[in-house]
This record gives C-alpha cells, structure tokens and sequence, in this order.
C-alpha cells in the first residue's frame, strides 16, 4: 500500500472503550486499505498505526459506551483516558442523560459538543466531543442510531460516522437506510465505525445462535456502500454475556468499516 499522503490512524478499543480514526492529507491519494486494530497491551488498548509523511494531519478518535454519562466511575474513567491519550474526538454511547448536564464537565476537560443525539432513557445516546478548534465540524446527517460528520482541517477532509445500534433488530433496516444515503453523499474518505448490534459470519458468534438472513442484510448494505470491513488484530469478539445455564455467549458487534480511494 502507497501511505503518502495518508494521515496517521490510530485506534485504541478497550473493555468499554472502541475506537478508530483518520484523516487523509490528501484525500486523492488517501487510501484505507491496510489499516487493522491491534493490541498494545493487556488492558485491551488497540492502535492502529500506518507511515507518516509530511504534512499529514492526525486525528485520535475514542468511543466509549459508558452506560450513563453523569455516573461517578464513568467520569473518573473518562478523564483518566483524556488524560492519558488526548484525543481529539471522544464519542460517548448510552449517556442516559441530557447532554447539557455534562457541557461544563467536558468542557472543562477541554471537549465542546458537535453533534448529539440524547439518549431515550436508557436506551441510545450517541455525543460527539471535539477538544481541536482547528478542527472543522461540519454534521452532515443525525438519527438515533448515528451520526455522520465531515472533519476538515485546511484543505484536508474526509467523513466518520459513529454508530450505535439499535437493540430491537426491527430498526437496523432504518439504519441500513440512512447509511446508504449517506454514501450517495459523500465522495472522499469515510470510515464508519461503533457498536452495529449485528455479525457478518458465524464465526463472528460463540455460544448463540447465527442468523444467516441478518447477517446478509448487513452485507449487503456493507457493499451498496462501498464499505470494506478494516480487520483486527487481538480479541476476537467484542461483547460477552452470560446467559441461563451459565453458558458465555460472545459476538463481534463493534467493527471499523470503510470506502475506497475517491
């Protein structure tokens, strides 16, 4: 793969911490293909990491699903992974409350707010924290399940959408919908990444059922939109539950997916 001009990527996804990023220097010769999550140590931290030339722009993205943004531990974690990695976007997943709540908590972390969807109770949820002001936001579309944003700096941009899932399976069409609307959008870079509530292969599912129908939608919508799955290095499922009788099912349901070259 020829990574001039390609930007720095990096992706860190823990227990309760997923991520990925990127922006191209250029986005003619900005290419996604390669990139992979890798482990870099035991707390489940992932980077992904690709050549670096002159001129390139870097962009540190986390995603955490934090299951309530305004509680205790949650704050505390939340700082001490600013603290220790600095990234430019943090994206929050199930915050349970209104954003407006938790505006000077983040903002005194150096975070303002850029696009939000709030939370249904405790259902959903999805907020968008920038901490560069040289950093250009500019949201391009909002629904429960996502948001898709434009990052620019300079003459430099490319697309991320974060996506959380719905829980009722009924909902993914509308999801599966608003993505391939998005694509018809957008003709540079895009990585769309997050919690998709769904797999792609049985070997994505230990201890519960694969449902081969689902699975083919999700796929399907993958290629209407030219997304390519990112690949990973280290943990081979991404959610764990314990259900009757003791027995573990796990699944990969957080993915990073992006375009070809535009």
């Amino acid at each position: 793969m020829d990574t001039r001009g390609c930007a720095l990527l990096l992706c860190r996804i823990c227990r309760r911490l997923r991520t990925a990023v990127a922006i191209p220097a250029s986005s003619k010769s900005a290419n996604w293909k390669g990139y992979q999550w890798k482990d870099i140590d035991k707390t489940g931290n992932k980077r992904v990491r690709t050549n670096k030339s002159q001129g390139d722009m870097m962009v540190d993205l986390h995603y955490l699903n934090i299951r309530g943004a305004s509680n205790k531990l949650a704050r505390v974690h939340s700082k001490e992974l600013v603290n220790k990695f600095h990234p430019t976007f943090f994206i929050l997943f199930e915050t349970h409350i209104p954003f407006e709540r938790m505006k000077s908590f983040w903002n005194s972390l150096g975070y303002q707010g850029v696009g939000i969807v709030e939370a249904n109770g405790h259902n959903g949820g999805i907020w968008i924290l920038c901490s560069n002001s040289n950093i250009s936001v500019r949201v391009l579309d909002v629904v429960d399940q996502c948001i898709s944003f434009e990052i620019t700096m300079g003459n430099n941009s490319s697309y991320c959408s974060a996506v959380y899932a719905n829980q009722h399976i009924h909902r993914h069409k509308e999801l599966w919908g608003d993505l391939t609307k998005i694509a018809n959008m957008i003709h540079r870079p895009w990585i769309v990444l997050g919690d998709f509530n769904d797999v792609l292969l049985q070997s994505e599912v230990r201890g519960g059922q694969f449902r081969l129908a689902r699975a083919e939608q999700f796929a399907e919508t993958l290629e209407d939109c030219g997304l390519f799955d990112m690949g990973a290095i280290g943990r081979r499922f991404t959610w764990y539950r314990k259900v009757k009788g003791g027995v573990q099912v796990a699944k990969k349901l957080d993915r990073a997916v992006f375009n070809q070259d535009q």
